[in-house]
């Protein structure tokens, strides 16, 4: 607010307004002018301008003005302006947004006024208010990922959520969303292998392999699908899978993969029949031993008498 001797108000631009006094002459007419920052407008005047009716302006004589203290005091109150939000959301994936949308007179409000992306969702604009903060949430559709995000939002990264503050007369906003990758883990595998399906393979975790070692771990981007093979050293047979999804004895497929996941795969030993010619004179024979099953503690028997 500036008139003759006066420049009050917030700072704008790094210069500060703090000159809030004038003297003026008795019977003096003068003017005071209100500016509005960027994104502000003049919602009302106060005091000895209560009355005024000129846009952006008030005009006073001291005479009929003053207070009987001999002062006149006058204010101005400037509100945020709202403008409309315009948001940009690409295939596969929609967003919503929430935020205070902030009248002077009242407490902040939240507010869910976008929903725009897939599954037939148009609105892609909402009603904002300059200098509130907001929030935009994304919801990718299966097996898709914040790609990047635009505009107002530019620097969120591959973030999930973009908070943006509205600075522009003009706001917008975007995101779009591209096929995630994940990764397909072979988890406890001993006395057996794990082969995947495609040429050249991907996974080959061999049961000498440890855990963390590069045949046993490998990167799909969806929709690919991932067929496992599990084939037992020899002595051993497959047991059963398991974290897989669909298997049918000792393949595991998972389609469209969506997500991350470790696969495990367990391998019995086989059983074998020992047998012992028997001596006909002079003496006999047993047996005794460690039969050892490859999920128990080993256990002794005496089967050979």
């Amino acid at each position: 607010m500036t008139g003759t001797s006066i420049s009050c108000g917030a700072t704008i631009g790094g210069v500060a307004h703090t000159d809030c006094d004038a003297d003026v002459a008795y019977d003096a007419v003068f003017t005071l002018s209100a500016t509005a920052a960027t994104g502000y407008s003049l919602s009302d005047w106060g005091g000895a301008c209560d009355s005024s009716s000129a846009p952006g302006a008030c005009t006073l004589n001291w005479s009929t003005a003053n207070n009987s203290d001999q002062t006149i005091a006058a204010s101005a109150t400037f509100s945020a302006n709202q403008y409309t939000l315009t948001f940009t959301a690409g295939a596969n994936g929609y967003v919503t947004m929430v935020g205070d949308i902030t009248d002077p007179s009242t407490d902040p409000v939240t507010r869910d006024g976008l929903s725009c992306g897939s599954g037939g969702r148009t609105d892609c604009t909402a009603t904002v208010t300059f200098d509130q903060p907001y929030t935009i949430y994304t919801f990718p559709d299966t097996g898709y990922v914040v790609d990047t995000w635009q505009d107002l939002c530019e620097g969120s990264g591959s973030a999930s959520t973009c908070s943006l503050t509205v600075t522009s007369t003009t706001p917008t906003a975007g995101v779009t969303f591209k096929a995630g990758t994940y990764t397909v883990t072979i988890g406890t595998h001993a006395h057996g292998t794990i082969t995947s399906g495609e040429s050249p393979k991907k996974i080959d975790c061999t049961s000498s392999e440890s855990l963390a070692s590069e045949g046993c771990a490998a990167d799909y981007v969806y929709p690919a699908t991932v067929v496992l093979t599990a084939t037992p050293d020899t002595g051993y047979s497959f047991g059963s899978w398991g974290n897989c999804p669909s298997a049918v004895s000792n393949v595991c497929t998972i389609a469209s993969i969506s997500a991350s996941r470790t696969v495990t795969a367990t391998f019995t030993a086989n059983q074998y029949t020992v047998t012992v010619t028997r001596p006909t004179a002079g003496g006999y024979v047993t047996m005794t031993g460690d039969i050892t099953d490859a999920n128990t503690v080993p256990v002794t028997r005496d089967s050979i008498d």
